[in-house]
């Protein structure tokens, strides 16, 4: 069998972008294009990183997630870099010649918008490096990316699903064991919120508006939290998000300004609509489905206790208020 663009290494490009192809989550794709970038010929390391503007507009910096195998500690180091602003603006690969080698960012795009930035380190050469098989695996990696992203998201309100948030608290979790002197200060707190008397809606005026509910929602959740705070619709009238910091003061702050708004915006027909909400910190010696239980519960409290409200889960444990039970479940998220 003969390579369509003749050669060996091109024959190496062919099967490594059916090798990507292969793939069915994000997770494995990224996990997969690290392992393949890096056995390019003379490439030193390779680094991923998400890129997060969920708001739909230029940020003056862009936030930036690490992939699972290099630490979050590495964005801080990148964020400033100015060829790394310049790709992603430009949405085209730009090249820094050092002391030690070359330094390629490439922006990695789907459905227009840039999501993700890839950084090559090549051995020092006599030229530029040859891009030429890392931007055809590239084309392959963004539409096999752009596939599994409709997979990975919510049909009717656009934010990320289930799957995608299973997938995210794994890669999170991987991510920190992996770095060092990183402590659970530096993962994020997880919310639960849930729609107060969202049957009601339904029953009411129906599915229809409870579907318009749903999606002002969401866009409530993009405008009011922040890029770097993913955003889930869990299932339902049901939502989760990943708040950018573990602190308690910081978490209070943000849930109940979104409380607020919720509270205040003025939804057509149905008009008033509350949010109950429950938050714990996640922990690298917990699996997600038990940080995703302890968030319900202080949901729970928060829907028992006159909706409407925030409440954190260790907080009401320091109270007396709830009662820290031991969860027996495997290795599965859900």
């Amino acid at each position: 069998m003969t390579c369509f663009n003749g050669g060996a290494e091109s024959c190496v490009v062919c099967s490594s972008a059916l090798k990507i192809t292969a793939q069915e989550t994000i997770h494995q794709l990224q996990s997969e294009i690290k392992f393949i970038l890096e056995g390019l010929p003379f490439v030193r390391y390779f680094q991923g990183f998400d890129v997060v503007d969920h708001k739909g507009k230029v940020n003056e910096r862009y936030c930036m997630h690490a992939y699972a195998q290099q630490s979050e500690l590495d964005v801080s180091h990148l964020v400033e870099h100015k060829l790394a602003q310049q790709s992603l603006e430009s949405k085209e690969i730009q090249c820094l010649e050092q002391n030690h080698g070359w330094l390629c960012f490439i922006p990695v795009s789907s459905s227009d918008d840039v999501n993700a930035l890839w950084v090559l380190e090549y051995e020092k050469g006599d030229s530029k490096p040859n891009l030429t098989n890392v931007e055809l695996l590239l084309n392959v990696y963004q539409n096999c990316a752009s596939h599994i992203g409709l997979q990975n998201t919510d049909a009717l309100t656009g934010l990320e699903n289930r799957q995608a948030l299973s997938d995210r608290l794994s890669r999170m979790l991987k991510g920190h064991r992996r770095a060092k002197d990183v402590t659970d200060h530096t993962l994020p707190n997880v919310c639960m919120l849930d729609i107060d008397f969202f049957k009601r809606v339904n029953d009411d005026y129906g599915h229809l508006y409870g579907d318009e509910v749903l999606l002002l929602f969401a866009d409530l959740m993009k405008n009011v939290f922040r890029e770097n705070d993913y955003l889930y619709r869990y299932g339902g009238e049901e939502f989760i998000v990943l708040l950018d910091t573990s602190r308690l003061e910081e978490s209070l702050i943000a849930l109940e300004r979104f409380r607020s708004a919720v509270e205040s915006y003025n939804f057509p027909q149905v008009k008033d609509i509350t949010v109950s909400i429950g938050f714990v910190p996640m922990s690298m010696g917990e699996l997600p489905s038990a940080t995703l239980d302890k968030a319900d519960k202080a949901l729970y409290y928060s829907k028992q206790n006159g909706r409407n409200q925030v409440n954190s889960y260790q907080v009401l444990l320091d109270k007396g208020l709830l009662v820290e039970e031991k969860l027996s479940i495997d290795s599965e998220l859900f």
